[in-house]
């Protein structure tokens, strides 16, 4: 993207997508009832569920009693696990170099 006068960002990048008529129509109404055209609609909602997606997968936010628990837990010594060391010495199963 590139940069207006006023700093906010041009859009030039396109995206299509492939809807039912029942599909368009929905989101024509929830666009209306929002007051906003149904670029600005389906931009906006799906930046803000692609962030939501994102931020269960990136972060993780702990009350402030568990941090010093968290702290504790991380700052512990690797253990050895038998289990795990053998299965990692074990051949995958979609090796193919057999």
């Amino acid at each position: 993207m590139t940069a207006s006068p006023d700093s906010t960002p041009t859009r030039t990048a396109r995206l299509e997508v492939r809807l039912t008529n029942d599909e368009r129509a929905l989101i024509q109404r929830a666009a209306a009832e929002t007051g906003v055209d149904v670029s600005a609609f389906v931009v906006g909602r799906t930046l803000v569920e692609a962030q939501r997606v994102l931020a269960d997968r990136e972060r993780v936010v702990l009350p402030v009693a568990d941090v010093a628990w968290w702290n504790e837990l991380m700052n512990r010594p690797a253990q050895t696990l038998p289990g795990l060391q053998e299965l990692f010495t074990r051949t995958s199963p979609w090796d193919t170099n057999e």
